[in-house]
C-alpha cells in the first residue's frame, strides 16, 4: 500500500543522504514524489541533514503520440517480462490510473509555503519549461541539458580524423598533414557517411523498437558534421564538402561554431538551415594540449622529464601537461559540445582526437571519466552511438575492412 511505498522511498532517501555525507557530489532520487506531502519531506530530511535544498523535475506530457511511444518502451521493462501484450498494457494503463488519483502537480500552493523552493516543470519533452528559483551553475547545466534533451531516433558518429604526419612520427600535438592514408581514409569516410544516411535502421541486427517507423534516421534534418579547428582534421572533412548539394556554396575551412567564441564575421560562411549538410568548426574539439610537450614523442618525454611520464601515468584524469591541459579541462570545453550533441535531431558526424572522443563516448554511455582515459581509439575506425530513452547502443565500424 501506500505507507510501504513510503517506507521504502525514506529507507532509499537515507541511502541517498548517507552516499553525499561519504563525498557524494550529485544525487539523483527518481521516485514518484508526486504529492505535496512526499515533496515537503524530502525538504524537510536536507535541511535536518544540512544539505542543500532539493531541485525538483516534473515532466509533463498531454501529448499521445509521446505517450503512446513512452508507454510502449514501459512494456519493455522487467516488470512485464513474459506477459501478453495487451495484458500488459491494460495492466500499466490502470497503474497509471493509480498514480492520476493521487498526483499533485508542483506549483503556487507550494511556493507561497516554502521558501525558496526549486523546481522545474518541463512540457512534452521540452517544448515548453516553467523555472523557479534555479540559480546556479548546476541548476543552470541541468535546466540547459533539459531544454535540448530529447528521444528523436538519430546517430552521432565519432571518429579521429586520418592519419597524419605526426602520428606516423609518434609526436603528440601538433598540427600536421594528412599523409596518403589519411587521405584514403577521408575518401572512405564519405562514402560511409553516404552510404549510412540511406541506410534504414531497420536493416540493422540490434535495432530496438525506439526506431520502429523511421526509414531514415536522418529524415528530420541535414547531417551536422563537427570538426576540431586542427588541420588533420579539416583535411578529414574536406571530401564530405562534396555531399552538400547547395550550389555555389564554398565554406571556410577555418570557420569557427559561434560557441566557440568567435566574432560573427568568422562565421559568416556557415551555411543556412536549408543545406543538405552543416559543418561547423571548433577549437572546443581539438586534441588535448600538450603544452611544452607540444611536438614530443612520449619516449622523448620519459627520457628528458620522467617526473612528468611518471606523474601523467599514475593519475591520467588529473595530470596537467607543463602549459598544456589535463582530461578535466577537456571536460569543461566540452560541455558546449555535448549540449550541441543532445539538442541535434539528425545525424551527427564528429571528426576529432582520442581525448575528446574518450570523453564523449564517456558521457553517452554513462561511464566514470576514470574508465575511458586508456581506452583504444583506433585509426580509421568510427564509433556509432545510438541514443535510446535508457542509454546508447555503441557500435564500431572499421572502414578499412568494411
Amino acid at each position: 500500500g501506500t505507507s510501504t511505498l513510503d517506507y521504502l522511498a525514506s529507507l532509499a532517501f537515507n541511502d541517498l543522504i548517507a552516499w553525499l555525507h561519504k563525498g557524494g557530489h550529485v544525487a539523483v532520487f527518481d521516485a514518484t514524489n508526486t504529492t505535496r506531502e512526499r515533496r515537503i519531506f524530502l525538504i524537510d530530511r536536507c535541511k535536518e541533514c544540512h544539505l542543500p535544498p532539493p531541485l525538483f523535475i516534473e515532466c509533463i506530457c498531454t501529448d499521445k503520440v509521446i505517450l503512446e511511444k513512452n508507454y510502449r518502451l514501459k512494456l519493455g521493462n522487467n516488470d512485464y517480462k513474459d506477459w501478453d501484450p495487451e495484458e500488459a498494457m491494460k495492466d500499466f494503463l490502470e497503474r497509471v490510473k493509480r498514480y492520476e488519483t493521487r498526483y499533485q502537480t508542483i506549483g503556487e500552493v507550494e511556493e507561497d509555503e516554502i521558501e525558496d523552493l526549486k523546481y522545474i516543470k518541463n512540457f512534452n519533452v521540452g517544448k515548453k519549461m516553467i523555472v523557479n528559483n534555479c540559480t546556479g551553475w548546476l541548476s543552470s547545466q541541468i535546466v540547459s541539458i533539459l531544454q535540448n534533451f530529447h528521444v528523436s531516433p538519430r546517430r552521432i558518429l565519432l571518429c579521429r580524423h586520418g592519419e597524419s604526419e605526426d602520428y606516423v612520427l609518434d609526436k603528440i600535438g601538433g598540427d600536421s598533414a594528412l599523409t596518403k592514408n589519411g587521405k584514403d581514409f577521408a575518401i572512405k569516410l564519405r562514402d560511409f557517411v553516404e552510404k549510412i544516411r540511406h541506410q534504414s535502421p531497420k536493416s540493422n541486427e540490434d535495432m530496438d523498437s525506439e526506431w520502429d517507423g523511421h526509414d531514415r534516421c536522418c529524415e528530420v534534418g541535414p547531417l551536422v558534421i563537427f570538426s576540431s579547428g586542427l588541420q588533420r582534421s579539416l583535411e578529414t572533412i574536406r571530401p564530405l564538402r562534396k555531399l552538400n548539394k547547395r550550389p555555389n556554396w564554398d565554406q571556410d575551412e577555418r570557420a569557427c561554431f559561434p560557441f566557440d567564441g568567435s566574432s560573427s564575421d568568422e562565421t559568416e560562411n556557415i551555411p543556412p538551415a536549408d543545406t543538405d549538410i552543416d559543418i561547423f568548426t571548433t577549437t572546443a574539439l581539438n586534441e588535448i594540449s600538450a603544452g611544452v610537450f607540444d611536438g614530443m614523442t612520449y619516449s622523448e618525454i620519459k627520457k628528458t622529464h620522467p617526473e612528468q611520464y611518471a606523474a601523467r601515468i599514475n593519475d591520467k584524469v588529473s595530470y596537467r601537461y607543463p602549459g598544456g591541459e589535463s582530461y578535466m579541462d577537456v571536460v569543461q570545453r566540452l560541455q558546449p559540445i555535448v549540449h550541441e550533441l543532445e539538442r541535434q535531431k539528425s545525424d551527427v558526424l564528429v571528426v576529432c582526437h582520442t581525448a575528446p572522443i574518450r570523453l564523449l563516448l564517456a558521457y553517452f554511455l554513462g561511464k566514470p571519466v576514470e574508465d575511458f582515459v586508456d581506452e583504444a581509439i583506433p585509426m580509421h575506425s568510427v564509433f556509432e552511438i545510438r541514443p535510446r530513452a535508457y542509454g546508447c547502443d555503441l557500435i564500431k565500424h572499421d572502414l578499412l575492412t568494411e
